[in-house]
């Protein structure tokens, strides 16, 4: 079959440059009910395509485009918290007629194709969905993600509620025992021991891994303030207050009560 090869012209081909704009999924900490609906809301597109659109890898939103459109389709993409790439095209070229077998079409393209089947009606050769983006959408959510929310609107509320974590777990376990109908008298030191080891160590972490989830729902990244992962049960509150810049008093709380809550372990066992 008697097809045209190309040879790339470099006189053009850095003026000529262009890139396609590749959505690759979700980013993942990034909800993906959350990215759906800003993708959605910036793409104006119904969440159903943009569900689609994600479940294709290296869906191309946009073809043959300049580095600076590519590039403002990435940060938009990115700040809605979706996965974006942007590919360079073949550089311009000159045809030249040899006998070349034919090609099958890619993987990608015949997904593509399948999925606009299923969301345009047929014989509409448009793209799915007609992926513009809407400027002030993707401006307000490029601004978000760049700009951190003020530290000092953090709520404390579930810091205050790990801090007394050692306290609430012992009421949990106080509680299971009435629900199963324990015996505490027969209960030994080992088993008391077993019991705080794998029923409170978890409870007071859970407390952390709480406070540290709504830390990054009000917008805050812990890790990029230097605040350690809540299994670190000792320090966790204390790198908080450091990052906040708060007083030491619910990290000092914690230890006290955690303090007290051994003492008292120590007695039991004891008497």
């Amino acid at each position: 079959m008697n097809q045209s090869a190309r040879t790339t012209d470099p006189e053009h081909q850095a003026a000529d440059a262009s890139f396609q704009v590749i959505l690759n999924g979700v980013q993942p900490n990034v909800m993906p009910s959350e990215a759906r609906a800003k993708l959605a809301a910036m793409f104006k597109a119904a969440p159903e395509q943009i569900d689609l659109l994600l479940a294709t890898p290296g869906y191309i939103v946009r073809k043959a485009v300049s580095i600076e459109v590519a590039s403002k389709y990435k940060s938009a993409i990115e700040a809605a918290g979706g996965v974006c790439d942007l590919v360079p095209e073949a550089a311009p070229s000159m045809t030249l007629d040899v006998d070349l077998p034919a090609a099958a079409p890619s993987i990608p393209e015949a997904t593509h194709s399948a999925i606009a089947e299923t969301i345009l009606p047929q014989g509409d050769p448009s793209p799915i969905p007609p992926l513009d983006i809407d400027q002030s959408a993707a401006d307000t959510l490029t601004l978000d993600a760049n700009q951190a929310p003020d530290l000092s609107v953090v709520r404390n509320r579930t810091a205050w509620l790990a801090a007394f974590g050692p306290s609430l777990s012992g009421i949990v376990l106080l509680l299971i025992g009435v629900v199963f109908g324990w015996n505490w008298d027969d209960i030994n030191n080992r088993q008391l021991i077993k019991l705080s080891v794998f029923i409170r160590l978890p409870i007071i972490f859970f407390f952390m891994w709480n406070d540290h989830h709504q830390l990054k729902k009000q917008g805050f990244d812990p890790g990029k303030l230097g605040i350690v992962g809540p299994e670190n049960i000792f320090m966790y509150l204390f790198s908080r207050a450091k990052a906040f810049g708060h007083s030491k008093a619910y990290a000092i709380t914690y230890c006290v009560v955690f303090g007290l809550e051994v003492l008292w372990l120590l007695f039991v066992m004891a008497s």
